[in-house]
């Protein structure tokens, strides 16, 4: 390595070290906080805060608010309880039935504007906000939070379907290729419902389309093949309103649309998105019943006394924050002079994606059916790498990241060398 090169590397790692860069992506909460104040809200504050220290929000979306005296006490005994003056909450319109409320760090979003959404029940709020800082800078997203029509009859999934239907109609209106959230208490036991039909389905305009992040179609109710996804109910007991029979059911959903699937702006971070509490093993039982492999006992007993529904997480990342592929990932193989059966080499290249930034290394894998191995980490000034001792009749498949300087990995290039 020649000394002017040893420089230039020294300096390109000063550069990456030092860069100063977006903290983190929006982490949007949605939890339906059952009939907040009611009776024991004062007794439930306590619980919310320990919840909320762990999931540190940038914006909570809630269902079952009563009031605004609900919003404010939650606003100044939970949510700015530990830092005052961190949140700010959203105007609260006290319609039929419960209501929503949204809390959002100022640091993070602004509050543009809001509006309310009449249905036959309850009405669904729409809210306005605008990224304040970073590569995102000044972009504007929706959210929703509803909370629709709860019971397994068919008169209720009619209504439900009825309320879904007022919502595609209004969010085919938006724009085309508008970011929006659908957060809140769906009531959904299946995919199979039309509710949850109307809301993902293809349509004449697909403007207001959404889509499940994580892509869990099937009949979610009281089956342990959703188990790590069910947010309904903590608890196997019924106390203070709340609903018993254990975490059973996947009523709390955030969809999102389609542009947030492809925004080179603002779009969902792959692999954020999850029922928060919910380790997988505790189906049909208490959130708190023995240990709980996601979070530690005290949060799991906070969430048992809070509210009968579990959190989800969602989380958008701004453009500077995106790890996007490797370009032209291509691969060659070679046959070396050898009396081994092993005797080829298998040259791969490829070039860096000019959209990425402080992006430290590439990583290799090796893939063999559902299995991936790691062939090497490379410099990121490197772009190739050789495969040696391959055989000839064998086909390999590797898959190519970027890694970033919080340690990420990006979306990988795919290549099968024959």
């Amino acid at each position: 390595m020649s000394h002017r090169f040893k420089l230039f590397a020294t300096f390109l790692v000063f550069v990456l070290i030092f860069l100063p860069i977006f903290s983190g992506a929006v982490k949007i909460v949605s939890w339906n906080i059952l009939n907040f104040p009611g009776t024991t809200g004062a007794s439930r504050e306590d619980d919310f805060r320990k919840a909320i220290i762990q999931l540190n929000p940038d914006i909570l979306v809630v269902q079952e608010m009563l009031s605004y005296y609900g919003v404010n006490r939650f606003l100044n005994n939970v949510m700015n309880y530990s830092s005052p003056g961190t949140y700010e909450a959203a105007p609260f319109f006290d319609g039929p039935d419960t209501d929503n409320a949204l809390f959002y760090k100022k640091s993070s979003v602004n509050l543009l504007s809001w509006r309310q959404l009449p249905t036959s029940l309850r009405d669904i709020s729409e809210y306005i906000l605008q990224i304040i800082s970073g590569p995102a800078k000044g972009t504007i997203f929706r959210i929703y939070s509803l909370h629709l029509k709860s019971g397994s009859g068919s008169a209720d999934e009619a209504e439900r379907e009825n309320e879904a239907k007022m919502l595609r109609n209004s969010l085919n209106d938006l724009p085309p290729n508008s970011h929006f959230l659908l957060c809140g208490d769906y009531n959904l036991e299946s995919s199979n419902e039309k509710a949850f039909i109307v809301f993902t389905e293809n349509q004449a305009d697909n403007d207001g389309r959404v889509k499940d992040p994580i892509n869990k179609p099937g009949i979610w109710h009281d089956n342990m093949n959703f188990a790590n996804m069910h947010t309904q109910s903590t608890r196997t007991s019924q106390f203070g309103g709340g609903a018993s029979g254990g975490i059973d059911d996947r009523f709390d959903l955030i969809l999102m649309s389609y542009a947030l699937e492809i925004s080179n702006e603002l779009r969902y971070k792959s692999g954020s998105y999850i029922a928060y509490g919910n380790d997988g093993n505790h189906f049909n039982k208490s959130v708190n019943d023995g240990t709980n492999g996601a979070i530690d006992s005290e949060t799991a007993n906070a969430l048992y006394q809070a509210s009968d529904h579990l959190p989800v997480i969602i989380e958008l990342e701004q453009e500077s924050q995106i790890i996007f592929p490797p370009l032209q990932f291509s691969g060659h193989k070679f046959r070396v002079r050898s009396f081994q059966l092993a005797d080829c080499i298998n040259f791969l290249t490829w070039q860096p994606n000019p959209k990425n930034i402080n992006i430290i290394k590439y990583k290799i894998y090796q893939i063999e059916g559902e299995n991936k191995s790691l062939l090497a980490e490379l410099n990121p000034n490197i772009f190739y790498y050789l495969h040696w001792k391959i055989y000839r009749e064998k086909e390999y498949t590797y898959a190519l990241v970027a890694v970033n300087n919080e340690n990420r990995e990006g979306d990988p290039a795919y290549i099968t060398v024959r």
